[in-house]
This record gives C-alpha cells, structure tokens and sequence, in this order.
C-alpha cells in the first residue's frame, strides 16, 4: 500500500470515528430552567454531544459520556492530572454517565484527548453559564437589577504547552528558557454570577488587543482590565457601542484636563503632570488621554471603524476623540495614590468611592487563573495535542463552574456571602467525597439517597469550605449591592 493510499485510509477511519454534527436549534429560557433542575442528565449530555459531532457511531471502551465525566472527576482529584488519573475515574465516571463500570488504558484516554471533539466540552460549558443566567440564584447573588447590567472582567493568563505544539502556538525564545512552548487564555468572567468563560486561545506572540473580548452591540456592558488593554482605540469603540470600560492610568499618560469636579478649578486646561495634588485625598476630572505632543496640524480626520480595529491591533492611536473621567484615592494604608480612567460619566451613580471598589473586583479574575492552574491542574497540561489542549480547559472551566453552583448553594443556605468559601477547600472536599463513594451503591440509589449525597456534600461545605481570614470586608458582595441600587445605571 503506498503512502498516499495509506493517508486517505486514516482520514476515513478518523471521520468514522465520531457521528457528524447536527444543526441543533437553541434551547429556550424556560428550557434551560426546566433542564437546569437536574443539572447535566445524561440525555442532555448525549443531545449536546450529538449537536458537537462527539457521538460515538459505535459504543467503545471509552464512551463520549464516560469520557466527559472522567476528565471533570480527575481534576478534583489531589495532585497532578495524568492519563493513569483520569484512567482511574472510568469507572465512577461510567455509574455517572449511567452505564456499568469498566476499566481502559492510558493509549484510550489520550486517543479520545486527540480525537474527541472539544466542541462537545464548548457546549456544555455554554449550556451551564446559560442556566445561570436564567436561573434565580437567591438573595446573596441573585439581584435584580445587576441581571440589567454585564459587568465583566477580562483578562488573559499563560499556559505552558508540550514542545509539540510549538507548529500551532509559535513563541519567541528566551536566554531561560530557549524552546518552550505556551499560548494565552483570553477569559472573561461576569461579576454577577463570578462565574468565567472562554473568550479563545491564542499564541504568545498575539497582542491581547488582537482578541475582541466585546460583547454586542445594544447590551449595556462595563469591561474592566488592567494595562494590558491600554489602546485609545479600544477605548472609543467602546464608547461609540454605548457601552462603558474602567481602567487603570498608565504611569506616562500626560492627560488634558477639561472640567474640575473634585479639586482645584485653575487645573482646567493643565495637563495632568503639571498639577499638585497637596494634601488632598481623592480627586475627580474630565480629561481628554491625548498625548500632549499631538497638536491640531497633526490630528488626522475622525477614524473610520476599520481603521480603529488596525490601530487597535498595533497600538498606533495617538489620539482618543471621547473624553473620559479620571478619578484618584489616596490610601493610608499603603501610603499611595491608585488612579483610575472610566467612560462611566454620571457622577452621582459612580461615585469615586464606588469606582475605586470596582476596580479592586477585578481581582477576582486573577484569583480565577490561581485556582485553574494551581487547584484544577492547568499548570500541567497533559496533551500533546491542540484538541486535548482544549477539553482540559473546558474541563477545568467545567469543573469550578460545578464547584461554584455548591459554593452558592452553602452561602444561600447560611447566609454569608461567597467571598467567605474557599475554591481550593472546596475542590479538596469534592475530591474526597467522590473517592470515599461505593460505586456499587451509587449506582443502584434512589433519588432520595442521591439528594441525600448532594444534602451531605454541601453541609461539609459549610462545615469545611470556609477562609481561615474572613475577617476582610467582603467586596464582591458589597459592590454588587451598590450596582443594586435604582440610581445605578450603564445606560
């Protein structure tokens, strides 16, 4: 057999493999409330698998169901994720899928991480964060008014990746590091439910700004980032959407200060660095971010739309066309001023107090990448490949959104707010309920002793999933409440 023949002979059997994708219609609102109430049945799960093209067309050793199951078990487990880890959890993972236990090889394990379609771990991921969104999640995180309002945090992070993939995630050498490998996992995550998504992964070598993290247009959305976003071009855009963003200032920013509404009125038409703040401790300006060696000879005519997406991708606005707010604090404890740059206008619903607490939140996408990568096993990406790649990420995703639905569930119930509950305990008592488990008996339970499990789980939450320090004010909850109010709005 020649080489050729040989090569069209795998391309069949590999789209053998799995059953083509179906053309599925979305599910509805009250669909996803009906269906949320049993979580992921395995009906469900074969509906979203068929719709993704990640149906076996033949049963194996290692089902889509069970597979699935498997990879979310092993990354509640204690220590590293390997192929023996998640061959290990085939067998809870077969009870959970409702089929009988068995056993398989690593070879089986890797060949669906190559093979298996990531878009079916894509799909349940969107199911669950859309049963979120419409679902009531009680009085601690289910407001009203901020369902109104998309307050999202973005961010990216690195992952390291086998030398394998260095053809598909190409990065630039370093005198420690001369071959390595990694890519960046651009997220976002909304402050109402705390619970994250996928924006997409890209190389090293991509500037973050060459990812559009926005959401569409007419949906009052407020982005917050770091640095890592500066770019007046990003910054109209998202004006012109009639949307709204919270940065902070870059150090070298020389602003020109238009209006004066907490300071001192002969700062009007002064740049920033030519100003002294004495001994004031919060300040509240109109500002345009042009640089001050921008004259008018040298202001170009108002950008089209294309033409901000290519200064955005390479960082070559020198000018911003909107004005935006600059607000300060100065903290004691740390002896310092933090100064922030917002497109959020109305002074009496934001004020500087609240603007400096939703910063602070942004945080929270970093504790996010903390707990993917050092408690859910990121850090130690197990695959060679860029489809294995991406089902451990949405399994990790998977994982603490599931983590996170017991953690609200104990915070409902004993009335504390989430910040209370700590992600590492909690993945750490999951993990050792689910091994203490008799497989025998969890398979032939009753709902009754099923909900009885779930009672036990999140009662040992509450016992055991609290902070040691909870002694610090609890900001999310506390911001949300503020964005709560009937004068808050992003319109």
């Amino acid at each position: 057999m020649s080489v050729a023949c040989f090569g069209d002979f795998e391309k069949k059997r590999i789209r053998r493999r799995f059953r083509p994708a179906k053309a599925g219609t979305p599910l509805s609102p009250a669909v996803l409330r009906e269906r949320f109430t049993a979580l992921l049945p395995a009906s469900l799960l074969r509906e979203l698998a068929s719709e993704s093209g990640a149906l076996d067309v033949r049963e194996r050793k290692l089902p889509c169901l069970v597979f699935f199951w498997a990879m979310t078990i092993a990354l509640v487990s204690q220590g590293p994720v390997w192929l023996s880890t998640i061959a290990a959890q085939v067998g809870a993972a077969a009870l959970m899928a409702s089929l009988e236990g068995r056993h398989v090889s690593r070879q089986a394990v890797s060949e669906n991480l190559c093979r298996r379609p990531w878009g079916f771990f894509a799909a349940v991921l969107k199911y669950l964060l859309a049963g979120q969104a419409a679902a009531s999640a009680g009085p601690v995180a289910g407001l009203e008014v901020i369902r109104q309002l998309d307050v999202l945090l973005v961010d990216t992070t690195m992952l390291r990746l086998a030398r394998r993939l260095a053809a598909v995630f190409p990065t630039y050498a370093t005198a420690r590091s001369p071959r390595w490998v990694g890519a960046q996992l651009h997220s976002r995550m909304e402050v109402q439910s705390s619970l994250p998504e996928v924006v997409t992964l890209t190389s090293v070598k991509e500037d973050e700004l060459s990812v559009s993290f926005l959401q569409e247009v007419g949906r009052a959305a407020l982005y917050i980032f770091d640095l890592g976003y500066w770019c007046y071009a990003l910054f109209d855009e998202i004006i012109d959407r009639q949307q709204h963003f919270l940065s902070r200032l870059k150090g070298k920013s020389n602003p020109l200060i238009k209006e004066v509404y907490v300071g001192e009125q002969p700062w009007v038409g002064c740049r920033w660095q030519e100003i002294d703040l004495g001994e004031r401790r919060e300040v509240d300006l109109l500002v345009n971010l042009t640089a001050a060696n921008v004259t008018a000879k040298t202001r170009r005519k108002p950008r089209t739309p294309a033409e901000r997406k290519k200064d955005k991708g390479h960082r070559r606005a020198k000018y911003m066309e909107h004005d935006v707010r600059l607000v300060g604090e100065w903290q004691e404890s740390r002896q310092r001023w933090f100064f922030y740059v917002t497109s959020l206008l109305d002074r009496q619903a934001f004020p500087v107090s609240l603007i400096v607490d939703l910063y602070r939140v942004r945080w929270q996408i970093e504790i996010l990448f903390r707990n993917l990568k050092y408690v859910l096993g990121l850090n130690h990406l197990i695959s060679s490949s860029e489809n294995g790649v991406y089902i451990q990420i949405y399994a990790a995703m998977i994982c603490y959104l599931l983590t996170r639905l017991v953690i609200r569930q104990a915070a409902v119930e004993t009335g504390r707010p989430e910040e209370d509950f700590s992600v590492p305990y909690c993945v750490q008592i999951v993990g050792q309920l689910v091994a203490k488990v008799d497989p025998l008996a969890l398979a032939s339970a009753s709902n009754a002793e099923l909900q009885l499990l779930e009672r036990r789980l999140v009662a040992a939450i509450i016992a055991q999933g609290l902070r040691p320090n909870r002694r610090r004010r609890a900001l999310l909850t506390s911001v949300k409440k503020r964005l709560a109010q009937p004068q808050t709005s992003l319109s």
